[in-house]
This record gives C-alpha cells, structure tokens and sequence, in this order.
C-alpha cells in the first residue's frame, strides 16, 4: 500500500528513533526504503542493523541531496502511496493509518498534517503549521503549505512532478508553488509527526534554505505578488537572514525559534508527549538507543 522514503545522511543519534516510529505504525502494509546519502558517522550500519523484512537499506556511497534521493525513491516504488520521512524526526503511530484515509476519503494527491515540534532530548514544547492550507498562490508562497516530512502523497503524483534536484535546500516549496493549481491537496490538522527543530539548528544550512528560498521568490513571485513586492519579500529574506546570524548561539535565537511554533490548549502537548516517551521506551527495549 505505501513506501515509507528515509532519505539519511549522518544521522546516527536519531535514525533508530524515526525507524522505530515507522515499525509501530497502528497500519502494518508499508515497506520502508532507507537510502543512504554519503554518511560516514555510522548511520549506514544502524540502518542495515534492522532485520524487519519490510526494511531495505540503499546506499551508493555518494552525496546527491535529498530531492534526487526522493525522486530516487518514488521511481522505484511500486506502492500506491509514499510517505516523506526524515532520520530525525518521528511519526506519531497512527499517522500513517489517518493520512491514507484522509487521503482516500476525499480523493487527494498529496495529504500532509499538524506536527508537534520536539527538541534535541525529546521533549514536546509546541505545534506546528496548524489550520487550513492556503487558499491563494501568495499563500503557499509565504509559506510553503506544508511541513514537509509530513506529507504522504500517491506515488505517480510524485513521479509525474518530481522535487528539483538543483534545490538542495527549500524544494518542498518549490513543488508545492509549481504543482498546487493543478494538485488536490489536502491537511489532517492534528499532529501526526514529531518535527525535530530545537537543537537542530544549523546555521550553514539555514542560509543555504535562505538563498533557495530567495530563488524561489526570484522565480515565482513576481507572477504572484508584482515586482514590487516580490522584491521586498526578498529584502525581507536578507534581513531575516542577518537577525539569525546575529543571535545564532543565544538565549534570544532559541525564543525566536521557540516562537515559530504554538502552545496550544488543553492536553495536546501532554498527549503527545505520553505518545512519544513511550516510542522512546520501545525502542530501548529493543536495545537499540538514539545515541549509539
């Protein structure tokens, strides 16, 4: 029924926890493809370490970035549905069970979800991207939609619009600006995936995502927004870029971060959390722990 795509670069610490996720999904019909790209910390060994069936390991020993990884995987697929994954991040059990019925239900290429965002010790302090997807083109320009390992899609959806693979950052985007007028896109919005974002700051790769993001807008705004406001959206880009580099490393940048995300009410955190500890428990059970 669905590929579960694990794209992996030196994700040694965290790759056993996402795994993990995968294996006690509520729905059982998946296969997982773990597809290396160029690790050197050890991860390839963890990942071949798995010995469920439905787990295969790809690794060719060379770095090609994670569009062409995911276009690798949904050629070579022959499930009806893929699921975007990444090595540190986590899915909530019945994720896959509630985004294929979603899915089905109401006739859609790709479905994506809420998230809960986690921190580097596993601890949930907040929600992602809830509510509506954009209903305007300047919508998923200002904010791509989705997030993006949260999203399954029908895998001849992805084959016939593959990620570009010259965007080794921020190509979620990308697709989600050239594909959504013609797409039946759809959002489960409660959080069905943990989203590792505290801890996880990288600022190389974060001014890489801005200098993709900054070719998007060259490419794309325009035709949406105007000229004028194309080019303060990418003013915008340079300037939000400086505030980072400038509190990256303090107490300030991780508000900023902790920002992006929302507390909501009632139970949620508290719920997710339970959900999460014990993933973390099953997997130390099966003697496999994140920072082997």
């Amino acid at each position: 029924m669905i590929t579960v795509g694990l794209p992996f670069a030196n994700s040694a610490g965290t790759l056993p926890l996402a795994v993990q996720s995968v294996i006690e999904q509520s729905f059982q019909d998946w296969e997982m493809v773990l597809l290396d790209d160029g690790s050197s910390d050890g991860s390839l060994a963890i990942a071949r370490g798995f010995e469920d069936p439905r787990i295969s390991v790809v690794s060719d020993g060379s770095n090609r970035g994670l569009p062409a990884r995911l276009n690798e995987i949904a050629r070579s697929s022959n499930r009806a549905w893929m699921a975007r994954m990444d090595a540190d991040d986590v899915m909530h059990p019945v994720r896959l069970a509630t985004q294929l019925a979603y899915g089905g239900i109401h006739d859609l290429d790709v479905v994506g979800s809420t998230v809960y965002v986690i921190n580097e010790q596993n601890v949930v302090y907040g929600v992602k991207n809830p509510g509506p997807l954009p209903g305007t083109s300047e919508g998923y320009l200002r904010n791509g939609a989705f997030v993006h390992p949260s999203v399954i899609g029908l895998t001849s959806w992805f084959v016939a619009n593959p990620y570009n693979e010259s965007l080794r950052r921020a190509q979620d985007k990308e697709l989600w600006l050239r594909t959504h007028a013609h797409s039946r896109f759809g959002k489960v919005d409660i959080p069905l995936l943990y989203y590792r974002e505290m801890g996880n700051f990288r600022l190389g790769l974060y001014r890489a995502t801005c200098r993709a993001d900054r070719q998007i807008l060259r490419q794309y705004a325009p035709q949406i927004i105007g000229a004028r406001r194309a080019l303060q959206a990418v003013v915008k880009s340079y300037g939000k870029e400086g505030l980072n580099i400038a509190l990256s490393g303090t107490r300030a940048h991780t508000r900023l971060m902790q920002a992006r995300s929302v507390v909501p009410n009632g139970s949620t955190l508290a719920d997710g959390q339970r959900v999460l500890d014990a993933l973390v428990v099953h997997l130390n059970h099966n003697h496999v722990r994140p920072d082997e």
